[in-house]
């Protein structure tokens, strides 16, 4: 998931995640998406490049079920330049326990 979206002009990193739901007893994923430019961040700009990751991911059969976009720098990474999944993990979290997932769109 994670290297198909990276082909996508204006990915800059990405960070495949799952999210159990205890409710559902299912879990979804969610990929978090770090925007390479600083400009073009309007919201029509994140909208389409999050339906172009979506067209990508869905060509080659793997549909994902939130596409989480945030600004360039905001990714938490390692000294070796590894993305942080656990934290990537913990930031939609939070996020989505304060409302705050308006960057996240879901495919259902």
């Amino acid at each position: 998931l994670e290297q198909l979206a990276n082909f996508v002009d204006g990915v800059r990193r990405c960070a495949a995640i799952g999210i159990f739901y205890e409710t559902k007893a299912t879990e979804r994923i969610v990929l978090m998406i770090e925007t390479a430019s600083r400009k073009g961040n309007d919201a029509e700009a994140r909208d389409r490049l999050r339906l172009e990751v979506r067209r990508a991911l869905t060509e080659a059969g793997y549909p994902v079920d939130e596409i989480c976009l945030m600004p360039r720098g905001a990714m938490s990474l390692t000294t070796s330049g590894k993305v942080r999944r656990r934290e990537c993990r913990e930031t939609y979290l939070r996020r989505t326990l304060r409302g705050q997932a308006e960057i996240c769109r879901s495919s259902r």
